[in-house]
């Protein structure tokens, strides 16, 4: 019987490990597919000029009063956007933005004009 709990337990300890990292992976596969996707909803808006319009995405949780989320917005900039529009999206506890602030594409051509 003894052997038996602490074979339990030794499985246990490589077992609950493994599966936690792979659940991890999941949820950061999850948020970067979605990311992926709403960058080029923005781009996709922006080339066929949704709402005569430049489209961009906002990163910069700070300014954006969120603890870690990131905004799809219609407008030239973020300052400068429609807020009847914009679109939050909220990121799981641990996974944090950082590099650029914002991109925005531009209307007829989607390209990219990046803020730091």
């Amino acid at each position: 019987m003894l052997i038996v709990t602490v074979l339990i337990a030794f499985l246990s300890a490589l077992v609950i490990p493994a599966g936690i990292g792979l659940y991890q992976d999941e949820i950061i596969e999850r948020q970067t597919e979605l990311l992926r996707h709403n960058l080029e909803k923005a781009r996709d808006f922006a080339i066929t000029g949704k709402l005569d319009s430049s489209w961009g995405v906002k990163f910069d949780s700070e300014e954006l009063d969120c603890q870690s989320c990131y905004a799809l917005f219609k407008g030239e900039s973020f300052d400068q956007r429609n807020t009847d529009y914009d679109s939050f999206f909220n990121l799981p506890e641990g996974i944090d933005l950082e590099g650029m602030k914002e991109v925005v594409f531009e209307k007829g051509t989607g390209n990219p004009i990046i803020t730091e």
